[in-house]
């Protein structure tokens, strides 16, 4: 039996995104625990050879057709990352027309056929199941690393950060709103240098490799996004990091209410044995 991952990009060669990252690091978590996995994006799709007994782990598949997976008869494990059944998943997930919405029965029939569905946390589900009803699911946070990102114990002297959250997609105008209502303030911008808000300072881009030194110095992470985030990892690191959040209900990460100290249990290796006892579970 091997288990095999559909996923839209190469994670393989290029684990960057988050999705890929998250990925990524199951797989090799999997390696470790001496299961037998393969890759398969479109790319190289046909001429597969899937044996029976093969568990088919669907992730980020916007670029599959999902009535063609419905069919085949191995197990299926859908490991959802974002709002896959949405080609405008960006600007309204799971509004009210997205229960009439053209691709909602081929996306259906799937999430009912799968032996689980695997969420990034509680938000995630319920923005699904607002959609499609309840279905078999299982609630696994993204394995971000404690051992990449924990509180080095500085003084905090700088008050506020974010990471791309001022992008239009990230909910940049409710950081410009508060901002613009907390005066008093000191908003400091890493990531892509446009739409900066006038009275927020840019500081660049940053290396994952320096992002947690660079987080440390802060006391304050916030993220106000506009549509309801599957996790955010980024919001993970910086409370692994020891930020405080200001964030709204619209975050993932958020949304499972842990204490502080409960953060670094649920992350890292731990949410990969999460995720593989899950899948064995039901195979």
């Amino acid at each position: 039996m091997k288990f095999i991952w559909f996923q839209d990009l190469n994670f393989l060669a290029s684990p960057k995104g988050g999705a890929q990252m998250t990925d990524y690091q199951h797989y090799v978590y999997g390696l470790k625990i001496g299961l037998e996995q393969k890759l398969v994006t479109p790319e190289i799709l046909v001429g597969q050879e899937i044996e029976q007994d093969d568990v088919l782990i669907l992730s980020n598949i916007t670029q599959f057709n999902p009535e063609m997976l419905a069919t085949l008869d191995n197990p299926i494990i859908v490991f959802n990352h974002d709002y896959n059944f949405c080609k405008w998943r960006t600007f309204f997930p799971m509004a009210d027309k997205c229960k009439n919405c053209y691709y909602k029965p081929a996306w259906e029939k799937l999430y009912k056929k799968a032996k689980l569905n695997i969420f990034l946390s509680p938000l995630h589900y319920d923005m699904y199941k607002f959609v499609f009803g309840d279905i078999k699911h299982s609630v696994i946070p993204s394995p971000v690393d404690p051992r990449e990102f924990h509180n080095l114990g500085y003084e905090r002297k700088k008050d506020i950060v974010t990471v791309n959250g001022h992008l239009k997609f990230k909910g940049g105008k409710n950081l410009e709103k508060f901002i613009t209502e907390n005066p008093g303030r000191r908003v400091d911008i890493i990531g892509e240098n446009i739409d900066i808000p006038p009275s927020a300072r840019y500081i660049g881009k940053v290396k994952n490799s320096a992002l947690n030194e660079v987080l440390n110095e802060y006391k304050y992470y916030i993220e106000l996004p506009d549509t309801p985030q599957p996790f955010n990892r980024t919001m993970a690191e910086a409370s692994l990091a020891g930020c405080e959040l200001i964030t709204n209900g619209l975050s993932g990460f958020a949304s499972f209410n842990w204490k502080k100290e409960e953060v670094k249990s649920n992350l890292g290796e731990n949410s990969s044995k999460k995720f593989w006892d899950e899948v064995r579970g039901v195979i």
